[in-house]
């Protein structure tokens, strides 16, 4: 039988790299949340289909009441000055959100879209990341993926699928992320760069997900969830800050 890890006490204030909403019962202001559109990747060539994901995902984080909306004029004014094209990497996306005096910059990338007949179903996929301008870091890193649903005898053009895949997309990414809002939790134990962490499913962990490690308002070290266990994860440090550690009692 192997030897069982000798967890260490960890330490420091663990934040999902999710959206963190910073309204609540004691009145604080909301976060700005600039939304800069969404890249097609999708390698199909289809007219406008970045436009219509661009709509889709606008008007399903619009209707979610945990951020101030950043107006789209703010936006363009932003892309403007700061010269940013497509695709933006993440340093685009924090210059972006200072000049927009946002708090969140999001920005959305098509990854696939693919069809199938008999019945006519078109499945999509969609990627969202965040970054926060006061961490200096990603906040959120999702993947989320759809379809139109089957559309049984239909044999006409695929964009009234494409349209139908694009909003449930949307409505699901939006509705992910009003699950996890707020998630906070501690680093509970570590052993080498393995950490166990006190959130699970409940809180919307996967295997997989990025997690960020905060101390004193600064991101120090990222975590990426390996399991899912009931009442705890365990994660393992992917990058750590230059002369950062994670210190008892943080």
């Amino acid at each position: 039988m192997g030897m069982q890890p000798q967890w260490r006490k960890g330490l420091g204030l663990l934040l999902v790299w999710l959206w963190i909403s910073l309204s609540g019962a004691n009145g604080a202001p909301r976060s700005r949340l600039a939304f800069v559109g969404v890249g097609d990747s999708t390698g199909k060539g289809l007219p406008n289909l970045a436009i219509q994901a661009s709509h889709s995902l606008e008007v399903a984080l619009q209707g979610m009441p945990q951020w101030e909306w950043v107006a789209k004029e703010e936006v363009q004014r932003a892309l403007q000055a700061t010269g940013a094209t497509l695709p933006y990497d993440r340093e685009e996306l924090l210059l972006i959100g200072r000049q927009a005096q946002a708090h969140l910059v999001a920005f959305g990338e098509l990854t696939a879209l693919n069809w199938t007949d008999q019945p006519a179903e078109v499945f999509v996929s969609l990627t969202l990341t965040v970054m926060d301008t006061r961490l200096e870091g990603p906040r959120a890193y999702l993947v989320q993926r759809a379809s139109s649903g089957k559309w049984y005898d239909y044999s006409g053009e695929r964009a009234p699928l494409i349209a139908a895949a694009l909003e449930r997309v949307a409505r699901q990414t939006a509705q992910r992320l009003a699950q996890v809002l707020s998630v906070e939790g501690s680093v509970v134990l570590r052993d080498g760069d393995q950490v166990l962490v006190s959130l699970d499913e409940r809180a919307g962990l996967q295997p997989g997900m990025e997690l960020g490690v905060v101390q004193g308002g600064r991101l120090i070290a990222s975590l990426r969830v390996e399991e899912v266990q009931t009442g705890r994860s365990v994660a393992r440090i992917v990058s750590l800050g230059p002369a950062a550690e994670v210190r008892p009692n943080d």
